[in-house]
């Protein structure tokens, strides 16, 4: 994930780029009052739970309104990372070598599944 604009104000300034993007955090210029995007909240998931030198594995699935991906951190523990951008509940089925799990995801939700 690249972030181009860490902290924005309500409006969206300054930004660095030609598109108007989101900041991870907003500062509110009259209050100083600081809001948390959901980028904040993603970018926090990855990196707790996928470590440097993480090699990203193959994985397959079909879920409407659900993304994934799986890493292998250097000490061999695997790390799932599902979003749910659906409005509603979505229910996955992991399966990893000759384990399977059935995992509800809440709506518009980050997830981090992890094994060894």
């Amino acid at each position: 994930m690249i972030t181009w604009n860490i902290a924005l104000d309500e409006k969206g300034k300054p930004n660095v780029g030609p598109f108007n993007c989101a900041g991870l955090v907003t500062v509110h210029s009259t209050s100083r009052a600081i809001t948390y995007s959901g980028q904040f909240y993603a970018l926090q998931m990855f990196s707790q739970h996928i470590r440097r030198g993480a090699k990203v594995v193959r994985s397959t699935g079909e879920v409407d309104g659900v993304h994934h991906v799986v890493a292998r951190n250097p000490d061999r523990t695997f790390v799932a990372v599902l979003t749910n951008t659906a409005k509603d509940k979505r229910a996955v089925h992991l399966i990893a070598g000759g384990s399977a799990a059935v995992i509800e995801l809440a709506p518009d939700s980050i997830t981090a599944l992890t094994w060894s």
